[in-house]
């Protein structure tokens, strides 16, 4: 008899963990990003099952917030862990298939039916920097990142129309390379699947400051790789 497959349910590429099912698999962080309030896994780094429930009922602070805002931030972080379970349990039991689009709209929804019921009927905000503004009417906002990880890059594109409601999801391996060198393959790729899907009026957000000052001809500070890729 062959050995029990430890794997991760969800991506096939590494040993399955509390620590990789929830934030270092690549299914797991393109829901993460994918959601209006565009969370990096990257830059969350617990160690074991503990440090997780600290993350959800102690958030790593995002800007100054009151303790409303503190509580819905918990809210959304703890929906989505969550989400991902279910997720991994029905692709793993169930032989579900992973539909980037209908997880996050449906956990979106969920996350303001939660809030909802803590405001006691008072009228729901956006709270706090975890969210992600709407793009004007007629207009497609389009959210990319990209992580270095060990062996290669990983880049992320999401699309958003004027209700905040995600039309697609993208990720995909990328070579390995410096991190000013992927934002820019991220944000290349994004203009690449606007043209592809036809979207005509877009924005593009992301957190490369230099890459999107380059593009905006403000600074051409940039090193010269990722010019190469910003100028095509």
């Amino acid at each position: 008899m062959g050995g029990q497959d430890l794997s991760c349910h969800l991506c096939g590429k590494a040993e399955e963990s509390d620590i990789h099912i929830f934030f270092e698999c690549p299914v797991a962080k393109k829901i993460w990003f994918g959601c209006s309030w565009c969370l990096r896994t990257d830059e969350v780094h617990p160690t074991n099952s503990e440090d997780i429930l600290k993350f959800v009922l102690d958030p790593p602070p995002y800007g100054q917030r009151h303790e409303e805002a503190l509580e819905h931030c918990s809210i959304k972080l703890a929906i989505t862990i969550e989400a991902i379970c279910n997720l991994r349990n029905t692709v793993a039991h169930d032989n579900g298939k992973v539909n980037h689009r209908t997880i996050i709209n449906n956990l979106e929804l969920r996350v303001q039916e939660h809030i909802a019921a803590t405001c006691n009927g008072e009228s729901l905000k956006p709270q706090g920097p975890l969210r992600s503004s709407c793009p004007p009417i007629g207009t497609i906002k389009l959210n990319v990142d990209a992580a270095v990880l060990k062996d290669h890059t990983q880049l992320a594109v999401v699309a958003r129309d004027d209700q905040g409601q995600v039309l697609k999801a993208w990720s995909k391996e990328h070579i390995l390379c410096q991190p000013m060198q992927a934002e820019a393959s991220a944000i290349q790729w994004a203009l690449n699947l606007a043209k592809d899907d036809r979207f005509e009026n877009i924005i593009l957000e992301g957190d490369a400051k230099i890459c999107f000052d380059a593009l905006n001809e403000i600074s051409f500070a940039a090193n010269w790789d990722p010019l190469v890729i910003i100028c095509n």
